[in-house]
């Protein structure tokens, strides 16, 4: 094992810049020695600085490197093709950092797909990834959620938003690279709707619009680099947050 379907896309410098750029600007605040001795005591002590970006205060801008054999594992044990831009963020970005509580590696990915194997097998359904995704964007000024009984084929879990809502990446069917976001308050019940942009800090200084049609993932990614790039400097007001579950 050790091979991969999928090569993977290029990562713009646009992407890898703007990562720095919000490393940087996302920092907790220090005026001088002292503030920074006292920031690497509290990590020593399992504390960790507080970030202004939603989700950041859990990955810390860490990424992990993922390898082409874990990439192949997951394939294997799933059956399917991991996308091309999935597969280039995982090995020259990495795995953790991202948008809501952080990019998925294949070892949080593979935890969630069990969990929506039993889940559709309490209904009556099997997880098949290599099944077209059956989904498409519905005209605007529609109801923009649809239900679907059981976990739909053809799409994996990137990132989770906290609670009971996740980003999905479409990885069979027309939608194939697209990202769709995903409600599952209970049992087998999943709401699925176009993705929102990712949210940077609940503070924003500057609200970007959403996506109207489902993005790639690399537009996805990028979106959050926006958003959140877009929050500096931070406005300590009540935010204006957008779902799509209205």
């Amino acid at each position: 094992m050790g091979a991969i379907a999928s090569e993977p896309s290029p990562i713009g410098t646009a992407i890898l810049d703007k990562f720095e750029r919000l490393q940087t600007l996302d920092r907790p605040a220090s005026s001088g020695l002292v503030d920074r001795a006292r920031l690497v005591l509290a990590e020593r002590r399992g504390k960790r600085p507080h970030r202004e970006i939603f989700g950041a205060q859990g990955h810390q801008y860490r990424r992990r490197s993922v390898g082409v054999a874990e990439i192949a594992a997951l394939e294997s044990r799933f059956d399917f093709t991991v996308p091309s831009e999935l597969v280039g963020l995982w090995t020259v970005i990495g795995a953790g950092a991202g948008p809501y509580y952080g990019l998925f590696g294949p070892k949080e990915m593979a935890v969630e797909l069990d969990d929506w194997a039993d889940r559709g097998a309490s209904v009556g359904r099997t997880l098949d990834l290599r099944a077209d995704f059956p989904l498409a964007p519905l005209p605007q000024g529609e109801e923009r959620v649809q239900v679907v009984e059981g976990p739909s084929p053809g799409a994996i879990p990137i990132a989770h938003h906290g609670c009971t809502y996740w980003s999905v990446l479409v990885v069979a069917g027309d939608q194939r690279g697209r990202v769709w976001d995903l409600a599952n308050y209970e049992g087998a019940e999943f709401q699925w709707a176009v993705a929102m942009r990712p949210i940077g800090s609940i503070f924003p200084n500057e609200e970007l619009p959403p996506f109207v049609e489902p993005p790639t993932l690399l537009e996805w990614y990028e979106g959050w680099l926006d958003a959140s790039l877009a929050s500096f400097p931070v406005r300590k007001s009540m935010p204006n947050l957008y779902m799509n579950w209205t």
